[in-house]
């Protein structure tokens, strides 16, 4: 009788064991999953990042070029204006 019970009792913790080892890998394989999603998601945080910085670099370089190209407009502009000026200023000149 107690042979019979110490062995329904090994059988209980065997059975036990083999659940308990069942779920540990059960819970294994959810957190390599959770683990591989968070580095998926890690990888395409950091290529959002490295697009919204090539994303202000080029609209800061393309603020640059706008400026760039304002400034020479405006420089041209004064030339002609000054140009014109001198041409006005002679012409006055010579009539008198």
């Amino acid at each position: 009788m107690i042979e019979e019970e110490s062995k329904k009792a090994k059988q209980a913790s065997a059975a036990e064991l083999e659940s308990k080892t069942r779920e540990l890998a059960d819970l294994q394989e959810v957190l390599n999953s959770r683990e591989e999603k968070l580095a998926e998601a890690q990888n395409a945080q950091a290529e959002l990042i490295k697009k919204q910085r090539e994303l202000d670099d080029a609209k800061r370089e393309l603020e640059l070029t706008v400026a760039k190209r304002v400034q020479d407009g405006l420089a041209e502009v004064r030339t002609q204006a000054k140009r014109e000026a001198e041409e006005v200023e002679c012409a006055n000149k010579s009539r008198h």
